[in-house]
């Protein structure tokens, strides 16, 4: 299998979703190919997706049930975690995650509640654990996208 992977997670505003992961490749002709290689469940309403930068786990942000999925990776394949689900209490629907530029930290922003902007450190197996969080700004708006600098 090629060592580039894509991940893309499915579902809709209500049910509990898919994560699909892609091999990205090419023929013996050089035309690019994609061939699904595994899948697992997430939690309800996936949103968004991210990798962790060593490349050992990815994660789903479930926006109907305001957790975050994780999982473990092995040949491109998702596999749940022992705590298929993460859910620290704070803030709803998690609509956006992306990993910080040191790798030692995955953030999620959500789209209501108060604090909107978390922040987790890993365990050993790549399962989330609190490290803070804090308020975007005022108002009854709430976070919709993230990014970081690489």
């Amino acid at each position: 299998m090629n060592n580039s992977v894509l991940y893309v997670a499915r579902g809709n505003s209500t049910l509990a979703g898919t994560i699909v992961a892609y091999s990205v490749g090419t023929n013996g002709s050089g035309v690019p190919t994609l061939n699904s290689v595994g899948q697992a469940a997430t939690g309800g309403g996936p949103a968004s997706v991210v990798v962790k930068a060593d490349g050992k786990n990815v994660y789903v942000g479930n926006k109907v049930d305001s957790t975050i999925s994780q999982f473990s990776i092995s040949g491109g394949v998702p596999t749940a975690l022992g705590t298929a689900t993460y859910s620290s209490g704070l803030g709803l629907f998690p609509v956006g995650l992306a990993v910080d530029n040191s790798g030692n930290y995955l953030l999620a922003v959500t789209n209501g509640g108060n604090p909107e902007l978390t922040m987790y450190s890993y365990d050993s197996t790549g399962g989330l654990a609190f490290s803070t969080s804090t308020v975007t700004g005022s108002g009854s708006s709430g976070g919709v996208a993230i990014a970081t600098t690489h």
